[in-house]
Parts: structure tokens; sequence; C-alpha cells
């Protein structure tokens, strides 16, 4: 006989626990979420409904600020961009996504003299953030009349 309705007062507190964490984590979940709703509720409002309602579900949803967006005056430049965002993003995510494929594989199939120093290298690189390129960035372009 099956006693799955029976639990001890350690299986309760720790379910007590368990959802305890799972409520913060659904929080933050919302929290992390919410801006890319209300982002996306926004391109279907029209302008007065968006100063009337910000972040709220749109009353009367209308594509009209997408077909503007890309056939209105300026629809042939935003579909230029588009294009050009396509034309750099899926190669460098192919590309991006074979070697580091080849550069785990190598990781975690061969044994190679300074193998660990070469991942600690790869992690401490990743805890760098890419914002701190900045300044060498602006150094760079204006010494070669970029800016």
């Amino acid at each position: 006989m099956s006693t799955w309705f029976m639990r001890g007062a350690g299986q309760r507190r720790r379910l007590g626990k368990l959802s305890t964490v799972n409520l913060f984590l659904l929080g933050v979940c919302f929290l992390a979420v919410y801006p890319y709703v209300v982002m996306i509720f926004g391109g279907f409002k029209a302008a007065g409904e968006l100063s009337t309602n910000p972040s709220g579900v749109p009353a009367h949803p209308t594509l009209a600020n997408f077909s503007d967006l890309l056939i209105g005056s300026n629809g042939a430049a935003m579909r230029r961009a588009l294009l050009n965002t396509f034309i750099v993003t899926v190669p460098f995510v192919a590309l991006t996504v074979l070697f580091s494929a080849m550069a785990g594989y190598a990781f975690a199939k061969y044994r190679f003299r300074g193998r660990n120093i070469i991942f600690g290298l790869l992690i401490a690189s990743m805890l760098v953030p890419i914002e701190t390129n900045i300044p060498v960035l602006y150094i760079v372009f204006s010494r070669i009349g970029w800016l």
C-alpha cells in the first residue's frame, strides 16, 4: 500500500523549504521577464494608449506599428538594417558554436600539458566584463582616426 500522502515532519519541512525557494525563484523570474513583456505589449499599442497605459495589456492590439516600421517612410532603411544584422549575426553565432564545441571537446577528452592553465585563463577571461574594453577601443579608434 502506497503511503505517499503520509509524510513525516522532516519531509514537510523540506517541502516547505522547496516551496519557499520556488516562490523566490518565481519572483526573480517575473522580475527578469517583466520588462520584455512590457516591451512586447508596447509594440501592439497605439501611441495614445501607450501614454495612458504604458505597462498593461493592450486594450485594442494593433499591428500598425510593425507595418509602419517595415513599410513606412524609413521601411527600406529598417529592412536593410535587419538584413545587415542577420548577415553579421548568423555566421558569428555559427562559428562561435562550432569553435566552442571543438574547444569543449578538446578540454573534455584530451589530456595535454598546460590544459588546466589554458582552461583557467579561459574561465578568467569570461569573468572580465566586456565593458572594460571600451577605454582601450576608444584609444585605438582615436589613434587611427575613426572617432
